[in-house]
């Protein structure tokens, strides 16, 4: 299905909905497909980057323009930087983030705008990173989503889109959410398939740093 078919399908489920929920189902589609995209490990969205450093500071903003926020790998002239999940976890190793050497031991993404390293090269230095690339965003009603099978556009974006909106439309009620629960029932369904479809199109190869 295209936006255009995705949006209608979507819009017939929620149609009792509010129209302020109405008008998020664009943003609930690509959404959907992103999160899904990415819980799947669906191949082909992952690609190889270099930032570099900043002298005198402890982040970078100079980030491929594709960067998704999640970094999978890096390195500095061919050794290992550890990923951390967050800022916390680099700031509870570096309380000051101001340490300077020219090894940088740890590495996080905050968002999709900033990288933070600790130490601080005092020149400038090149990370190389493996990081997942943003999903291309649906704008057009002619636009196909991305790799996500045809077969399963209707249980993974049309279910997923309309349980976020019934999430939101059935918050509050005493009673069960018997409708969000139907919609992500019918969603992961869709993502066990899209999962075993992942994994058998993912090389299996032996491991090393930069293997998948």
């Amino acid at each position: 299905m295209n936006f255009g078919e995705l949006k209608d399908e979507v819009y017939v489920l929620l149609a009792d909905g509010s129209e302020e929920i109405l008008t998020r189902i664009p943003d609930f589609i690509n959404e959907v497909i992103g999160e899904a995209i990415e819980e799947a490990n669906v191949p082909g969205f992952k690609a190889f980057g270099i930032v570099s450093t900043e002298i005198d500071q402890s982040y970078t903003s100079l980030l491929p323009d594709d960067f998704s926020g999640r970094i999978h790998k890096a390195s500095q002239d061919g050794n290992v930087i550890e990923i951390k999940q967050n800022l916390e976890e680099i700031v509870s190793l570096y309380p000051g983030m101001d340490e300077v050497g020219a090894d940088i031991f740890a590495i996080c993404a905050e968002g999709l705008s900033l990288i933070y390293y600790q130490p601080i090269p005092t020149v400038s230095t090149d990370i190389v990173i493996l990081y997942s690339r943003l999903v291309t965003t649906l704008v057009n009603n002619s636009d196909i989503p991305e790799v996500i099978p045809a077969a399963l556009h209707r249980e993974i974006i049309v279910c997923g889109a309309a349980a976020k909106g019934y999430n939101l439309l059935e918050d509050g009620l005493e009673e069960e959410k018997i409708n969000t629960r139907s919609q992500t029932f019918n969603y992961n369904r869709g993502m066990s398939k899209l999962k075993n479809w992942s994994n058998r199109r993912t090389s299996h190869r032996s491991s090393s740093t930069w293997r998948n």
